[in-house]
Protein backbone atom coordinates (compact mmCIF):
# COMPACT_ATOMS: atom_id res chain seq x y z
CA UNK A 1 0.00 0.00 0.00
CA UNK A 2 1.39 3.48 -0.89
CA UNK A 3 -0.24 6.46 0.15
CA UNK A 4 -0.46 8.92 -2.69
CA UNK A 5 0.12 12.96 -2.50
CA UNK A 6 -2.86 14.98 -3.89
CA UNK A 7 0.31 16.62 -6.02
CA UNK A 8 0.25 13.30 -7.68
CA UNK A 9 -3.54 13.02 -7.89
CA UNK A 10 -3.56 16.22 -9.31
CA UNK A 11 -1.14 15.77 -12.08
CA UNK A 12 -2.88 12.51 -13.14
CA UNK A 13 -0.38 10.17 -12.09
CA UNK A 14 -3.07 7.58 -11.59
CA UNK A 15 -4.31 7.66 -15.28
CA UNK A 16 -0.45 7.29 -16.29
CA UNK A 17 -0.68 4.48 -14.13
CA UNK A 18 -3.62 2.84 -15.89
CA UNK A 19 -2.04 3.27 -18.78
CA UNK A 20 0.83 1.09 -18.84
CA UNK A 21 -1.96 -1.77 -18.28
CA UNK A 22 0.58 -4.61 -16.20
CA UNK A 23 4.23 -3.78 -16.97
CA UNK A 24 5.85 -1.90 -14.49
CA UNK A 25 4.61 1.39 -14.00
CA UNK A 26 8.29 3.00 -15.58
CA UNK A 27 8.85 0.04 -17.85
CA UNK A 28 9.95 2.73 -20.32
CA UNK A 29 13.55 3.26 -18.04
CA UNK A 30 16.23 1.24 -18.46
CA UNK A 31 17.34 -1.07 -15.37
CA UNK A 32 20.50 -0.25 -14.01
CA UNK A 33 23.30 -3.15 -13.17
CA UNK A 34 21.58 -4.07 -9.94
CA UNK A 35 18.27 -4.74 -11.71
CA UNK A 36 16.49 -1.45 -10.77
CA UNK A 37 15.44 1.98 -12.20
CA UNK A 38 15.91 3.95 -9.43
CA UNK A 39 19.11 5.15 -10.71
CA UNK A 40 17.62 7.04 -13.62
CA UNK A 41 15.24 8.21 -12.20
CA UNK A 42 17.77 10.04 -9.04
CA UNK A 43 19.94 11.48 -12.08
CA UNK A 44 16.88 13.17 -13.86
CA UNK A 45 15.21 14.62 -10.88
CA UNK A 46 18.75 15.72 -9.72
CA UNK A 47 19.11 17.78 -12.79
CA UNK A 48 15.87 19.06 -12.49
CA UNK A 49 16.93 20.59 -9.30
CA UNK A 50 19.80 21.59 -9.81
CA UNK A 51 19.08 23.52 -13.19
CA UNK A 52 15.38 24.47 -13.07
CA UNK A 53 14.86 25.03 -9.14
CA UNK A 54 18.05 25.92 -8.59
CA UNK A 55 19.49 24.50 -5.66
CA UNK A 56 22.67 22.08 -5.07
CA UNK A 57 20.86 19.29 -3.33
CA UNK A 58 20.53 16.04 -4.24
CA UNK A 59 17.77 14.30 -4.59
CA UNK A 60 18.31 11.42 -2.08
CA UNK A 61 18.70 14.53 0.25
CA UNK A 62 15.56 15.16 0.38
CA UNK A 63 14.40 11.99 1.97
CA UNK A 64 16.07 14.01 4.83
CA UNK A 65 14.06 17.11 4.86
CA UNK A 66 10.60 15.32 4.69
CA UNK A 67 11.56 13.20 7.32
CA UNK A 68 11.98 16.43 9.39
CA UNK A 69 8.63 17.53 8.23
CA UNK A 70 7.20 14.23 9.39
CA UNK A 71 9.00 14.54 12.65
CA UNK A 72 8.04 18.08 13.71
CA UNK A 73 4.79 19.05 12.44
CA UNK A 74 2.42 19.41 15.45
CA UNK A 75 -0.97 18.84 15.70
CA UNK A 76 -3.43 20.88 17.47
CA UNK A 77 -2.63 19.14 21.02
CA UNK A 78 0.83 20.22 20.46
CA UNK A 79 2.30 16.57 20.34
CA UNK A 80 3.69 15.26 16.70
CA UNK A 81 1.09 14.93 14.18
CA UNK A 82 2.63 11.80 12.50
CA UNK A 83 4.01 8.87 14.58
CA UNK A 84 7.37 7.11 14.53
CA UNK A 85 5.76 3.99 12.94
CA UNK A 86 4.07 6.17 10.66
CA UNK A 87 7.68 7.98 9.44
CA UNK A 88 9.07 4.93 9.34
CA UNK A 89 6.58 3.13 6.70
CA UNK A 90 6.63 6.15 4.38
CA UNK A 91 10.03 6.43 4.74
CA UNK A 92 10.64 3.11 3.82
CA UNK A 93 12.05 2.37 6.49
CA UNK A 94 11.08 -0.78 8.71
CA UNK A 95 8.77 -0.51 11.65
CA UNK A 96 9.79 -0.99 14.93
CA UNK A 97 7.43 -4.48 14.79
CA UNK A 98 4.48 -5.77 13.01
CA UNK A 99 1.88 -4.80 15.45
CA UNK A 100 2.82 -0.84 14.14
CA UNK A 101 0.53 -2.14 11.17
CA UNK A 102 -2.30 -3.20 12.75
CA UNK A 103 -5.66 -1.56 12.96
CA UNK A 104 -8.79 -0.44 10.39
CA UNK A 105 -7.34 2.74 9.78
CA UNK A 106 -3.72 2.09 8.43
CA UNK A 107 -4.67 3.59 4.38
CA UNK A 108 -6.57 6.61 6.38
CA UNK A 109 -3.61 7.33 8.29
CA UNK A 110 -0.97 6.89 6.04
CA UNK A 111 -3.29 9.23 3.32
CA UNK A 112 -3.50 12.28 6.23
CA UNK A 113 0.33 11.85 6.81
CA UNK A 114 1.52 12.16 3.35
CA UNK A 115 -0.77 15.21 2.90
CA UNK A 116 1.18 17.19 6.02
CA UNK A 117 4.08 17.05 3.42
CA UNK A 118 3.73 20.63 1.72
CA UNK A 119 3.41 20.33 -2.20
CA UNK A 120 6.84 22.01 -3.06
CA UNK A 121 5.65 21.59 -7.28
CA UNK A 122 3.40 25.06 -6.29
CA UNK A 123 6.54 26.52 -5.80
CA UNK A 124 7.83 26.53 -9.37
CA UNK A 125 4.54 27.14 -11.06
Amino acid sequence: MVPLHLALLREGFLKFVQSVGDRPVFHHRKLDSYGRRNGTFTAIINEWLHETVRIKKTFYSHRHVVTLILRHTLGPDGRPAVGGDIRRYLMGHGGADVHSRYGTQWAATLKAAIEIIPNPHQRWR
